[in-house]
């Protein structure tokens, strides 16, 4: 895809090997990345989406499970060209988290920022 280094978008039919697993059903998963020239650096921004749908089972509840990343590469600005050191922030978010659905007091619900140094060799 234009504008893209790499886009991906997965189909995957989730068959358990247990008879007890719940988790059956489908999984729709697109993976990107890009990177945009910044003055004598460069930004990335790259990450993933699971969606699961489709499981076919009252215990288990469709889910999205999100981490986008968008990082600068320091290590390009302030030393060498070829050395990818990242500095950024990350996006984990998962709604119904492993399939399970809030409530009594159970929140499956995950919503967090982080902070990123990232190498790469």
């Amino acid at each position: 895809m234009p504008g893209f280094d790499y886009f991906q978008l997965n189909l995957y039919n989730r068959i358990p090997v247990a008879s007890d697993d719940i988790s059956r059903g489908w999984q729709l998963t697109p993976v990107w990345g890009m990177t945009i020239p910044v003055g004598r650096s460069e930004i990335v921004f790259d990450g993933f989406v699971d969606w699961v749908f489709s499981s076919g089972n009252d215990n288990h509840e469709n889910y999205i499970h999100a981490n986008p990343e968008l990082k600068y590469n320091i290590g390009k600005a302030f030393f060498r060209n070829d050395l990818r050191l990242y500095v950024g922030v990350g996006w984990d978010y998962w709604s119904n988290k492993y399939g399970i659905k809030d409530g009594r007091g159970r929140d499956s619900e995950q919503n967090v920022l982080s902070l990123l140094i990232k190498y790469h060799f």
